[in-house]
């Protein structure tokens, strides 16, 4: 019987030993990058931290408010079929006013608002009267020394409605502009500084009905 035999190339083994060789070497070389990574992210982490303290230095946080927590009251009144003196051009038998004023608390006025909403017989009466009640406003506010655009007045008009709108703040009522928001301006009074249950009386007892959010 013929016996064969293996002879194993001069270079078994060796391809083996240089991989595991590379393999040993290379992790060597990543843990030194690995490391320096791990402690970059922590400076980084720790600088983060350092400036938002730095931010929060000195800084106070309060809840509330000082003097005293104060709540935004609001007064609403409504009334049909009574005619503002600034708009009594355009009348209709169907018409209501709706005032609404916001408070700081009860005692410090913040802004009114004012709505005067007409309803006519059709679309266009409603149109005609939306040209008669800009020409006549218009002549109202020069004739009280304001501009055109004065209480950001707005008419606005859906089908058979027409709708006038006015808004003023605190420092904007006094016994000129008091008229155009049916406050009843009485002789040596700050009407911006009457609380709200001076204008609840100053409506009510013009027929308004009026609720506040008390």
């Amino acid at each position: 019987m013929e016996e064969k035999l293996y002879f194993k190339p001069a270079k078994y083994g060796r391809g083996i030993r240089e991989k595991e060789q590379k393999s040993t070497k290379s992790d060597d070389e990543n843990r030194p990058r690995r490391t320096r990574n791990l402690i970059l992210l922590i400076l980084f982490l720790v600088t983060v931290v350092l400036i938002i303290l730095w931010l929060l230095r000195g800084k106070t946080t309060t809840t509330g408010q000082y003097p005293e927590n104060l709540k935004n009251e609001s007064l609403v009144c409504m009334a049909a079929n009574i005619t503002p003196p600034k708009i009594d051009s355009i009348d209709s038998h169907d018409k209501e006013i709706k005032i609404n004023i916001v408070f700081n608390g009860t005692e410090e006025m913040k802004r009114i608002y004012f709505t005067y909403t007409l309803v006519y017989g059709d679309e266009d009466e409603a149109y005609g009267n939306e040209a008669k009640s800009h020409a006549f406003f218009n002549k109202a506010l020069a004739a009280s020394g304001y501009q055109v655009g004065k209480f950001d007045n707005k008419f606005s008009r859906y089908n058979n409605k027409l709708s006038i709108s006015l808004s003023a703040e605190r420092n904007d009522i006094d016994e000129y502009s008091a008229p155009y928001f049916m406050i009843a301006a009485q002789d040596n009074e700050v009407l911006k500084d009457q609380n709200l249950d001076w204008f609840k009386k100053n409506y009510e007892t013009q027929g308004f009905v009026c609720e506040s959010s008390i």
